[in-house]
């Protein structure tokens, strides 16, 4: 559970596919996270730390929410709202910005998102920041330079821009692919290996052997062994490139540039998959830097843009960064930490078209890397033609409990465990909203006692495969005795034949979906 980027883990979780967030907030797996994050941050390996952090304050989040002064009865909506306010916080911590990591974070973990949660996760990003911003260890510690380009025009480069976001694009589909080949090849060499099954020998073996080859092309080539954070301050200077190690490759920028990025695409790559605690927002978006600045600097030596080349350097590394993760928020982060809005234009135009382009190639890291945990039901790529022939008895969970007509909607929820109530009541309309064309409008009583069976049934579904609430309007204006299907409610669970706890869909909080 300590695994990976946490944050396909953290959409797993606000998707209802982890039944006990017990066990996976746990004190024990905070432990466990935090000196994994230390330890791979440390040992020189190409990884990000966004993704870690993100899953680490959840579980921050939810140890507090369990002081007595903040805990509430059932395991429910509030609890859920105070995971994702700490998120926020998580992906702050790792990028330094608060809108832009609040935004990043409903949309790389949120498949719903309640709007009125805003201001919480905002509020929390501030404060994070603010913490960093003041504490006496870390004040003289920066985390990105801030940038002073001179304003954008709208003219013929931007056309230059477009075909930069297309590069961009190209190269995170690029990356997705690569990233799935190499997994594939090492299921079969450890397969071979007779390790085909999770065991502590594959992890170490594994593990230290992407250490070797990191290690190997890493102190054979110096300017691998800056770090991101000064990388991306150097690429993103308004001057030429200062530090000696790109001497030791070759006196052309060009070329160094050009050695840095295949090798540092290369180093990137191995950690995918890998049973450590990582994430790939740092990495990808220094190399999304670093093919901007190439870009810039042929577009200097053969045409003399208007624009230098550490601005193309911004909009290469938003615009590679947004399509690996197929997020717009990108863009958001990036005005954040460069402290500028003259490059606005150009930079949304490169990740949109690099977002666009990467999507028709490949999904995104994060719905592979959930494909990969067996977490399909959380991809954003799932779309309703797969999802319409999904079988129920693929996805069927056991509750051991039984619900009686004097069994009340709270002990309900208990018994139920973390199922929050808008989860139950998503999948009642939902398993009504699909089945309502075989519904027959009849008073006989074998196909009344065959509807109430199918829907106490939903009772029993996994939570992993709700979907979206359609707009639905059923409305109890028969006897109770009537088997129509006007006469049942699409939301809340069957407690006695045909009545319901009735909550029209119009009265649903607003939210964000996908």
């Amino acid at each position: 559970m300590s695994d990976g980027s946490g944050i396909p883990t953290m959409r797993g979780l606000f998707a209802g596919v982890f039944q006990n967030p017990d066990d996976l907030l746990s004190f024990r797996t905070l432990v466990a996270k935090t000196l994994g994050t230390l330890i791979s941050s440390s040992s020189g390996l190409s990884v990000g730390r966004g993704g870690p952090f993100t899953q680490i304050m959840a579980m921050i989040g939810y140890l507090i929410s369990k002081i007595p002064i903040f805990r509430r009865a059932n395991f429910g909506q509030a609890n859920y709202n105070f995971i994702r306010a700490a998120v926020a916080a998580g992906v702050t911590s790792g990028f330094g910005s608060p809108v832009g990591a609040v935004l990043f974070s409903i949309e790389a973990t949120a498949k719903h998102y309640e709007i009125k949660c805003l201001w919480e996760g905002i509020i929390c990003s501030s404060f994070a920041l603010l913490v960093f911003r003041i504490a006496p260890v870390l004040k003289s510690e920066l985390l990105f330079e801030k940038t002073n380009f001179t304003g954008f025009e709208l003219d013929v480069e931007m056309f230059a821009f477009v075909f930069l976001g297309v590069l961009s694009g190209l190269a995170a589909g690029l990356y997705c692919k690569l990233m799935v080949g190499l997994r594939f090849i090492q299921i079969t060499l450890f397969t071979k290996l007779g390790l085909a099954k999770p065991s502590l020998k594959r992890r170490i073996i594994h593990v230290v052997s992407i250490c070797v080859i990191t290690a190997t092309i890493t102190f054979s080539l110096g300017v691998l062994r800056i770090s991101d954070r000064l990388m991306v301050n150097e690429l993103f200077r308004d001057h030429s490139l200062s530090f000696p190690q790109w001497n030791h490759i070759s006196d052309l920028p060009q070329t160094a540039l050009i050695v840095y990025i295949l090798m540092k695409f290369t180093i990137t790559l191995l950690p995918c998959g890998a049973p450590i605690s990582c994430g790939v927002f740092g990495p990808i978006f220094t190399t999304g830097a670093a093919i901007g600045r190439l870009y810039g600097e042929i577009l200097l030596r053969y045409w003399s843009p208007a624009q230098s080349p550490a601005t193309y350097a911004v909009v290469g590394a938003a615009g590679f960064a947004g399509s690996v993760t197929q997020t717009v928020s990108t863009a958001v982060i990036v005005f954040e930490l460069t402290g500028q809005l003259s490059h606005m234009l150009p930079v949304m135009i490169s990740c949109i078209v690099a977002y666009f382009v990467s999507s028709m190639i490949t999904p995104s890291f994060y719905d592979i890397v959930a494909e990969w945990a067996g977490m399909k039901s959380v991809c954003y790529d799932v779309n309703e033609y797969i999802l319409g022939r999904k079988l129920a008895k693929d996805h069927m969970s056991i509750v051991p409990v039984i619900f009686t007509r004097e069994t009340t909607y709270d002990e309900a929820i208990q018994a139920l465990g973390c199922i929050r109530r808008y989860d139950l009541e998503i999948g009642i309309a939902r398993f009504i909203a699909v089945n309502r064309p075989r519904i027959t409008e009849t008073k006989n009583q074998k196909v009344a006692k065959q509807i109430e069976h199918l829907v106490s049934k939903v009772l029993d579904i996994d939570k992993r495969k709700i979907m979206a609430v359609e707009d639905l309007s059923l409305l109890n204006s028969e006897e109770k005795n009537a088997s129509s299907t006007a006469n049942m409610l699409e939301l809340g669970p069957p407690f006695s034949p045909f009545e319901f706890t009735s909550i029209p869909v119009q009265s649903y909080i607003p939210q964000v979906s996908d």
